[in-house]
């Protein structure tokens, strides 16, 4: 398995995509990363989020 899907410890973007598309978070739920530290959660359910409002 080696380093597959990982970056220095850090999960890459296709697998917080997944989750992201897994959960499908509306537009007024709020989104709590316990994981802040790069962000990429926050910033992934963002661009998630704003795909549904410009195509609705």
């Amino acid at each position: 398995m080696g380093n597959a899907g990982r970056n220095g410890g850090k999960y890459t973007t296709p697998l917080i995509r997944a989750m992201i598309y897994i959960v499908q978070s509306k537009i007024s739920e709020s989104i709590y990363d316990s994981a802040t530290c790069s962000a990429d959660f926050l910033c992934e359910a963002y661009n998630y989020l704003r795909q549904i409002v410009v195509t609705n």
